[in-house]
């Protein structure tokens, strides 16, 4: 072995090679034999049974220790008698498929008995004598293959005679014997029970057998749509869940690269397109119950997962030979050579994903993801090292790096067998670009603002029509959304101001009333008796802040309201001049005329159109009462429409009472006609 740690020494090694745990048996035991081991059968997680060379004793491997069984079993099979298969039984025993079976004393071996032995906690036994040879039917047979239906519990056997199944629980058996029997043209040499109670057989021609329900299908390579001069059976034939795994080569050209293949729902994908460094010369092939396959070539290990291949270096001396590969319990590889006994490799194989970019930024979150694997029994824990300190035990961390630079990230993965994975991965970190805004926040103004932005090379203005500019200062007249980005190198950095524009100059509403509560509209002809006062302020929810009332263009008070006497008739203007929260200009502007109330005190009916009645020219609402000299009441209004006298009224002279705007007019006035 090369590039090994010895860790233990019993009647077995444990060595780490390479990160790998390599159990070595060695059948040999210190008698410097070179057993060749032609197959191993793992039934469970505590026995495999060995096919050694021709002549050599029946070994397992129980726990950890190799035990050979020569004189036990004298008396039911010669020792040269190897077995081709073996599998444990649903009521515990364990079956072995030896290759010969002879039906009577056999001229140079002797008294030979069959190919069918149990063993059941060291206990071995065969179909007796009497039954055993009309149960097989033949003489000088060969058995090459076996498999076992679970739902039936059939065994199925291949070998020179045909194909033979044997009832398990009635010992009823029958012989097939396919047309093209004949060992050039195909005799069953691999067999291989599916998921769903069918036996698949291949041979050396190419051709296939499928067992299922008492009848076999033959078909050749054509039907799975491969070339149709492959040959089965360069490698073993395995199964996993609804997945064949094979390897075929070309009729008559060993030298030419074997081919791998999956089979499912009988199509053939051809591995080798997808991993172009699958080495020419493959010798085995097995898979897990995961769907991985792995394959041999001379003395090193492949493992097909995905669209990942993985090799392993075993430590095995260049002359060694790997003679064949099986996957046991807990997915444990076995291997079998030519001198060097039986391998056990229990591996934990680390890889870390590769990350969807090349370069990250300064405080950007990665998300670590690892494909981990183990042939023992699972990960029980993982430790990442992210290269500055920081570390984590979660299965896929998140991390970000505060400082650029380059990185090396390790994991480690450790199964319940105390097998280590170990993976690296580099990570380059760039430094993050600056950016920075001259208002940091959200604002409001008026009419317009400069935005002003600094940054690296890489700068720009998103503005919210889409348009761009790499302009560091920016004049904004629109409401919206504004964008600043850095870039540097993959890395940037962006930062966001909405900006509200409001109206630079808008004009707002002012209320102006008289001291009688009369509304004054704008351009508005007042008549009063002078003087008058006036109310005036801001109708409420306008968009002011502070500001100053202006009569006539002189300033008469600061605040939202304002109260002003008018002592004389003429044209008034009002004004208020101010601004809003964001210092945005707010202008109001009222203009009225004043005109003097006169109450007359002659009224001339003569129906020339000119003080035909009482008139009291003023906006105000009036209330009058008409008295004779009697004092009698002969007209009452509260809202008097210059309507009086009538023309029932007789001439003379009358007294009035007038309310209007406030205060309260008595006097005479006489009527003539």
């Amino acid at each position: 072995m090369k590039n090994c740690v010895l860790l233990l020494f019993l009647i077995h090694i444990t060595l780490v090679c390479q990160g790998q745990k390599v159990t070595y048996y060695s059948p040999t035991k210190g008698s410097g034999l070179d057993y060749l081991i032609h197959d191993v059968f793992p039934v469970d997680s505590q026995t495999t049974w060995l096919q050694t060379s021709w002549g050599l004793p029946l070994m397992a491997i129980r726990g950890d220790s190799l035990a050979t069984y020569p004189s036990a079993i004298t008396n039911l099979i010669p020792a040269w008698n190897v077995p081709v298969f073996g599998q444990k039984l649903s009521d515990g025993r364990t079956l072995l498929v030896n290759r010969y079976v002879f039906g009577t004393i056999h001229p140079t071996f002797g008294q030979a008995n069959g190919g069918l032995l149990f063993e059941n906690n060291n206990t071995f036994a065969l179909l007796n004598s009497q039954n055993t040879f009309p149960l097989l039917g033949i003489q000088d047979a060969q058995w090459y293959c076996a498999a076992i239906d679970k739902i039936s519990q059939k065994l199925w056997i291949g070998g020179d005679s045909g194909i033979r199944t044997i009832d398990l629980n009635s010992q009823n058996t029958r012989l097939y014997k396919p047309g093209f029997y004949g060992r050039a043209k195909g005799i069953p040499e691999k067999a291989v029970a599916s998921y769903d109670g069918s036996i698949w057989f291949g041979t050396y021609s190419g051709r296939w057998l499928i067992a299922q329900n008492d009848t076999i299908v033959e078909f050749d390579n054509r039907h799975l749509g491969m070339d149709e001069t492959y040959y089965i059976a360069m490698l073993h034939l395995t199964a996993t869940s609804d997945t064949f795994a094979l390897a075929v080569g070309p009729n008559g050209s060993r030298e030419t690269p074997i081919q791998v293949f999956l089979i499912k729902n009988k199509s053939a994908i051809n591995l080798r397109t997808r991993f172009s460094s699958l080495p020419e010369n493959l010798e085995h092939i097995a898979s897990e119950t995961n769907n991985a396959i792995w394959l041999s070539s001379r003395n090193k290990l492949y493992r097909l997962f995905g669209a990942e291949i993985d090799s392993f270096d075993l430590g095995l001396q260049p002359q060694t030979r790997i003679t064949q590969l099986k996957v046991g319990a807990g997915n444990r590889k076995w291997i079998g050579t030519i001198g060097e006994g039986v391998l056990v490799l229990d591996d934990v194989r680390e890889h870390i994903r590769k990350l969807p970019k090349s370069e990250y930024c300064t405080n950007e979150q990665i998300v670590f993801e690892d494909s981990v694997f183990t042939i023992g029994e699972g990960i029980v824990s993982r430790f990442w090292d992210f290269g500055d300190g920081g570390n984590s035990s979660e299965q896929s961390p998140a991390y970000s790096y505060r400082q650029p630079g380059t990185y090396n990230v390790k994991v480690v993965a450790k199964d319940l067998n105390g097998s280590k994975g170990i993976a690296n991965i580099k990570v380059t970190v760039l430094p993050n670009p600056y950016l920075s805004l001259r208002q940091p926040e959200n604002i409001a103004t008026c009419g317009s603002i400069h935005l002003v932005g600094y940054g690296t090379p890489g700068f720009l203005w998103n503005l919210p029509n889409g348009d761009t500019t790499s302009n560091y200062e920016l004049k904004v007249n629109e409401t919206g959304l504004y964008v600043a980005t850095a870039s540097n190198f993959n890395c940037s950095i962006s930062d966001s101001i909405y900006v509200f524009i409001r109206p630079e100059n808008q004009n707002i509403n002012l209320s102006v009333t008289s001291d009688d509560e009369t509304d004054i509209q704008n351009g508005a002809e007042l008549t009063s008796f002078l003087p008058i006062s006036v109310f005036s302020q801001i109708l409420p929810n306008s968009d002011v802040c502070s500001g100053s009332w202006f009569l006539n263009g002189e300033k008469l008070s600061e605040g939202n309201s304002t109260r002003f006497l008018i002592s004389e008739t003429g044209k008034y203007i009002v004004e208020w001049k101010g601004i809003n929260e964001d210092s945005c200009k707010r202008e109001g502007r009222m203009e009225f005329t004043v005109g003097n109330s006169v109450i007359p005190n002659v009224v001339t009916q003569n129906s020339d159109r000119l003080n035909d009645f009482f008139e009291i020219r003023s906006s105000s609402t009036k209330k009058l009462n008409i008295y004779n000299r009697w004092g009698k009441t002969v007209f009452q209004t509260d809202n008097y429409g210059n309507n009086w006298p009538a023309t029932d009224d007789k001439p003379g002279t009358y007294f009035y009472r007038l309310e209007m705007g406030g205060k309260i007019f008595n006097g005479w006035v006489e009527v003539v006609r």
